[in-house]
């Protein structure tokens, strides 16, 4: 039983290391693919595809304008992201 026990250890391991190798292959092989926008036709905002009006400014400007916009840029994109939330969530629980 030892000797059988030793040897099904073996074969994992090795089926292991033989299922990484080919799945770090495939991952080298695969060019990287933009992600598309998808969205949802019944639940389709005007907000969704359109630029914010408030642009984030340069990095380097820290007057308080520019973080203010910063903040503006930063909450408008969070609501978006809420609506995009319950709008998953709403798909999921149907």
């Amino acid at each position: 039983m030892n000797k059988i026990f030793k040897i099904v250890i073996w074969l994992v391991i090795l089926i292991i290391i033989v299922g990484g190798i080919w799945w770090y292959a495939s991952l080298k092989q695969s060019q990287p693919q933009t992600p598309k926008n998808t969205t949802n036709p019944a639940t389709n905002n005007s907000q969704q595809n359109q630029p914010s009006a408030v642009t984030p400014s340069s990095p380097t400007d820290n007057s308080n304008t520019a973080l203010s916009n910063d903040l503006s840029a930063i909450d408008n994109q969070i609501n978006n992201l809420s609506s995009d939330s319950a709008s998953v969530n709403q798909s999921l629980n149907q």
